[in-house]
């Protein structure tokens, strides 16, 4: 949220007031001014989000150790599991080599987009 707030302090006024000048109502400001001046927002806090969401071993193993019938079961529980409890550890590689691609996929266009010169 703090960063939202950022993002929305980060829109300037004159671009909303020429939209106002132009006809725009209070919907039509915020889907077709803010928002797209937000973008780099959005994308900063998604892709956090993402990454937060495959580092959630720690709680997931503390609180239910993957729960019963592996109702909170996570990618990094699992590989866990399949890797230390069960001795599989090519399943174990292969659930970490996921994780990587699903991570590059997040992080590489995230890195792409915040080091671009404006």
């Amino acid at each position: 949220m703090i960063l939202f707030l950022a993002g929305l302090q980060s829109v300037s006024p004159d671009v909303l007031e020429a939209a106002t000048i132009d006809g725009a109502g209070p919907v039509r400001k915020f889907f077709s001014v803010t928002v797209p001046l937000m973008k780099e927002t959005f994308v900063m806090v998604i892709a956090t989000l993402i990454v937060a969401a495959m580092k959630v071993y720690d709680v997931v193993q503390g609180l239910t150790g993957g729960g019963p019938n592996n109702a909170t079961q996570m990618l990094a529980t699992y590989m866990y599991s399949q890797t230390f409890q069960y001795n599989n550890v090519g399943m174990g590689t292969a659930v970490a080599c996921v994780m990587v691609v699903m991570m590059m996929v997040v992080i590489v266009p995230y890195v792409s987009f915040t080091a671009k010169e404006k």
